[in-house]
C-alpha cells in the first residue's frame, strides 16, 4: 500500500488539459503502483444504462477478465467531486461493451480518482440499497493499493462471502436468486405467469428461511407445479440452505442483490424485466379471474436515493408511499434513517411510522421481501398492504382482495411525507376505475377531458400529507408540469394554493423501453406560504458537449446527485431563514396562466 510519497510529486505538476493530465500524472501514478500497461484498458467502452450511446472510463484495471478499478482523471482539484460522481457511477453500473474484451459484468470494487492536486482510491461498501465508495486510508492519509493487493482482492472474490465483502455477497445472492427463479421459470403450469412465478418465489425464500423445506413442496404443489419440479426447487434451495438458515442471505448486501435481480434482463435462465415491461395482471370480476395488460416502471436505486436525499426522512416521521412498487422507497427511506440516526432508531422507523401501499399484489409481495432481506427479524412487523391508496375505504367489489387494515392508515393529512413514483398514464390505470371516477366526481368535481393517473395520484398525495408541513416528493411526467390539456392547469393551479414548491429537477430518460421524460416534483402543504421562497428549478439534459465540440451522454446520476447536494447546501438553508408570508393561497378564484413550453 502506498501512501502520499512519489504520489504528491505527481500531483503537484501544473497541466493544462486532460491529455496532458493522463500522460504526465496519471500514467505514472499506476507505474507507481506496479500495474502493468496490458492489465489497464483506456478509454474502456460500458453501457450508458438509462440513456443511448456508451461511456467510457479513462482508464479500467483489470485481473484476467474481473474488473478491479475504474480510474477517472480530471486536470483541476475543483473537478475532484465531479469526478468522483462519475466514476462512481461507472463502477457501479458497469456494463461492459468494449469490442475484443471478455470482461465480466460487476460492481467494480475499487475506484481511483485523481484531479489536479489531489487523489484518492476508494472501496466499494454497501449502504441501504446502494453502493458508496469509502476512501482508503493508512494512519488517516489517502492510501493507494499496489499490483499485488489488487491481484489478492481479485482471488477474494471468488472465495467465502462475509459481510466483509458486501459486494461479493450481493452477488452470491444474486445468483442464489437466479438459481431458484430456473427452477421455478421450468414449470410447465406457470408458463407466461411470471407475476405468479415471483409470487412463489418469494413464499419459497421465506419458508427456506425459517428451515421448512415441507411447506416449500407444499407451496409449490399448491401453485400447480409437478413433484418433479417442486424436487428442482428443493435441490436449489439445498445448495444454499445453510447460508440461508444463517441468514448469511440477509442485509442491505442481500437486499441490493433481490432489487438487481427484480430488474435485470432475461437471459441466462432468468426472468425479463418486470420494469417496462407489459405483464398480464389478474383481476376479479363477479369472483373470476380476468387479465388486464399493464407494464411497470420501478424506479432506479440511484434516482430512489437522491429523492430520499431531497425529502430528508426523520425516525419519528411518518412516511408512506402509496404506490409503493417494488418497495424500493421503503428501503431507501429505512436505510437513511439507520445511516442518519442509527439501528435502533431504524428498526422503530420501520415498524412504527413506514407505510407502502400498492393494489398490485405482485408489487406487495415483492415490497415485503425486499424489506424482510433488509430486517429479516421483523418480516412479521411489516405496514405494507394490498390496497387502492385513492380511497379509504374498498368497495365491496373491489377488483382485488384488498387489506382492509390499511384503511385507518389512508386518512387525509396523516403523513409528514409522502414520497414514491406514482402511475403516470394518460388513462386511469388502476383497479376499480369506475369507483375511483365516481369518487373523484363527487370530491373533486373532475370530469372534463377523462380521467387521467395525474389527476388522482397527485391529489391524492396531497390530500395525505399533513395540511401544516406535510412533504410531497413524487417522480412524475414531465406533462404534468407543461401540458394545456385535459384539465391539468386546474390540476397545477390547485396545487400551488395548497403547496409550496420546493424543487422541481427534470430528468431525461430514466426507464428503459420508455422515452417519457419524468421530473422531480418537491413539494410541502402549506396554504401561507412565503412569495419569497427560493424554489430550485433544474434540468438534467441528456447530452453534453466537451471542450472539443463533441457532445457525450450525461451521466445521470452523477449530475442528480449534484443537484441535490446543491440544494441540500444551497437552496434550503437560506430558505430556513424566511418566516411565513402570504402567498398564492391568498388569490381569489382567476384563470390559471398556462405555459405550453417543455420548460419545468
Amino acid at each position: 500500500m502506498k501512501t502520499n510519497g512519489r504520489i504528491r510529486e505527481l500531483l503537484q505538476l501544473t497541466c493544462a488539459d486532460d491529455y496532458q493530465y493522463s500522460f504526465r500524472v496519471v500514467q505514472p501514478l499506476l507505474q507507481y503502483l506496479g500495474i502493468p500497461p496490458e492489465q489497464c484498458w483506456p478509454q474502456f467502452r460500458i453501457e450508458n444504462p438509462f440513456g443511448g450511446g456508451l461511456l467510457r472510463l479513462d482508464f479500467l484495471v483489470h485481473v484476467g477478465d474481473v474488473p478491479m478499478l475504474t480510474i477517472e482523471s480530471e486536470p483541476r482539484a475543483a473537478q475532484f467531486d465531479e469526478g468522483y460522481r462519475q466514476a462512481k457511477n461507472y463502477s457501479t453500473n458497469f456494463k461492459p461493451r468494449q469490442p475484443g474484451s471478455a470482461m465480466q459484468e460487476r460492481t467494480v470494487p475499487f475506484l481511483l480518482v485523481s484531479a489536479g492536486t489531489r487523489a484518492e482510491m476508494r472501496r466499494a461498501v454497501i449502504r441501504g440499497l446502494n453502493i458508496e465508495y469509502e476512501p482508503i486510508l493508512d494512519s488517516g492519509r489517502p492510501a493507494f493499493l499496489e499490483w499485488e493487493e489488487l491481484e489478492t482482492e481479485a482471488r477474494r472474490l471468488a472465495g467465502t462471502i462475509g459481510e466483509q465483502h458486501p459486494i461479493l455477497k450481493a452477488e452470491a445472492a444474486q445468483q442464489f436468486f437466479e438459481d431458484l427463479y430456473a427452477a421455478i421459470h421450468s414449470a410447465p403450469a406457470l408458463r407466461r405467469k411470471d407475476d405468479r412465478k415471483i409470487v412463489l418465489f418469494n413464499h419459497v425464500i421465506d419458508y427456506a428461511r425459517a428451515g421448512a423445506p415441507s411447506k416449500v413442496r407444499a407451496t409449490c404443489l399448491s401453485a400447480g407445479l409437478t413433484p418433479r419440479a417442486a424436487q428442482r426447487v428443493l435441490r436449489a434451495i439445498a445448495q444454499y440452505q445453510q447460508k440461508v438458515e444463517a441468514n448469511e442471505f440477509s442485509g442491505p448486501a442481500v437486499a441490493r442483490g433481490y432489487r438487481t435481480f427484480l430488474l435485470q434482463p432475461g437471459g441466462r435462465g432468468a426472468h425479463e424485466y418486470f420494469t417496462g415491461e407489459s405483464q398480464n395482471r389478474p383481476y376479479l370480476v363477479g369472483g373470476r379471474v380476468r387479465y388486464r395488460n399493464v407494464a411497470r416502471y420501478f424506479t432506479p436505486g440511484e434516482v430512489i436515493q437522491q429523492m430520499v436525499r431531497l425529502a430528508d426522512p426523520r425516525c419519528n416521521e411518518r412516511v408512506i408511499d402509496m404506490t409503493c412498487g417494488s418497495g424500493g422507497f421503503l428501503a431507501e427511506a429505512a436505510s437513511y434513517v439507520a445511516e442518519g440516526e442509527g439501528p435502533a432508531q431504524a428498526t422503530q422507523f420501520l415498524t412504527k411510522q413506514l407505510v407502502g401501499v400498492d393494489d398490485d399484489p405482485f408489487c406487495v409481495s415483492c415490497a415485503r421481501e425486499l424489506l424482510t432481506f433488509l430486517y429479516p427479524d421483523r418480516g412479521d412487523q411489516l405496514h405494507v398492504y394490498l390496497h387502492n391508496c385513492l380511497y379509504q375505504r374498498a368497495p365491496a367489489t373491489s377488483e382485488i382482495r384488498e387489506d382492509r387494515r390499511a384503511e385507518r392508515l389512508l386518512r387525509p393529512g396523516r403523513y409528514d411525507l409522502v414520497i414514491g413514483n406514482p402511475p403516470g398514464s394518460d388513462e386511469y390505470s388502476g383497479t376499480n376505475p369506475e369507483e375511483v371516477a365516481q369518487q373523484w366526481e363527487r370530491r373533486f368535481g373532475h370530469t372534463r377531458g377523462g380521467l387521467m393517473d395525474h389527476h388522482c395520484f397527485i391529489r391524492r398525495a396531497v390530500e395525505l400529507a399533513r395540511p401544516d408541513g406535510g412533504r410531497i416528493c413524487l417522480l412524475v411526467p414531465e406533462g404534468l408540469l407543461a401540458r394545456d390539456n385535459r384539465d391539468l392547469p386546474r390540476v397545477r393551479y390547485e396545487l400551488l394554493r395548497e403547496c409550496e414548491v420546493r424543487a422541481i429537477i427534470s430528468l431525461p430518460r430514466v426507464f428503459r423501453n420508455n422515452n417519457a421524460r419524468m421530473a422531480i416534483l418537491y413539494l410541502v402543504r402549506n396554504t401561507n406560504w412565503n412569495a419569497a421562497r427560493k424554489v430550485l428549478l433544474a434540468r438534467v439534459l441528456p447530452q453534453w458537449t466537451d471542450e472539443t465540440g463533441e457532445s457525450r451522454p450525461t451521466e445521470l446520476f452523477a449530475e442528480l446527485e449534484a443537484v441535490v447536494d446543491r440544494y441540500r447546501a444551497e437552496v434550503e438553508p437560506s430558505n430556513d431563514r424566511l418566516a411565513p408570508g402570504e402567498g398564492l393561497a391568498g388569490f381569489a378564484d382567476v384563470e390559471v396562466a398556462v405555459d405550453d413550453s417543455n420548460e419545468p
